[in-house]
């Protein structure tokens, strides 16, 4: 996946045999491994549209390595450049509040109030201390298969699947 153009994220198999999420100049050079050592699985690497996150599935319950059948990948993210705070964090904390941060917001038909198509993001990585910015999004008991991130960057949808009532199910959130 290209985030603006000038880098590329993919996932490669190391040389324990599990794969790991990178990120590389689209010109060349060299290869950067964005996932930390304690994650043992990382694929499936989407930027966010404003190129300041990577979204991806990982594993990381080593008890479960090697176990048939119980995959538990959950979604991760990670941000590319260092953080002043929480980006959960909008200073909500009531109803009234959550309305009026959502009034605040752009909402056109790409994320943009004007509908206009949004700008090229510039990517712009500080690896120092990378691992520390990495935040599990997901805590489900079920395995997340697939994600894709919504347009405007703050959603990101997800399935899963599971046994419910001794049946194969599947689920999806957001």
């Amino acid at each position: 996946m290209v985030a603006d153009g000038k880098w590329v994220s993919y996932s490669k198999s190391d040389r324990t045999m599990l794969p790991h999420v990178y990120v590389i100049p689209a010109a060349g050079g060299k290869e950067l491994r964005i996932t930390d050592s304690d994650s043992y699985s990382d694929e499936n690497a989407h930027w966010t549209p404003d190129g300041k996150r990577i979204v991806y599935l990982s594993g990381r319950d080593v008890g479960n390595i090697g176990a048939p059948g119980q995959s538990r990948a959950q979604l991760y993210s990670v941000s590319l450049a260092p953080e002043e705070k929480d980006p959960a964090d909008r200073g909500v904390d009531s109803e009234a509040a959550a309305e009026a941060a959502d009034r605040q917001t752009p909402r056109g038909p790409r994320g943009r109030a004007d509908g206009e198509a949004p700008a090229k993001p510039e990517v712009k990585i500080d690896f120092d201390r990378l691992d520390r910015r990495t935040r599990q999004l997901t805590r489900s008991g079920d395995t997340v298969l697939g994600l894709a991130v919504a347009p405007d960057g703050r959603s990101v949808v997800f399935v899963t699947t599971g046994v419910e009532g001794g049946r194969p199910c599947s689920r999806s959130g957001r």
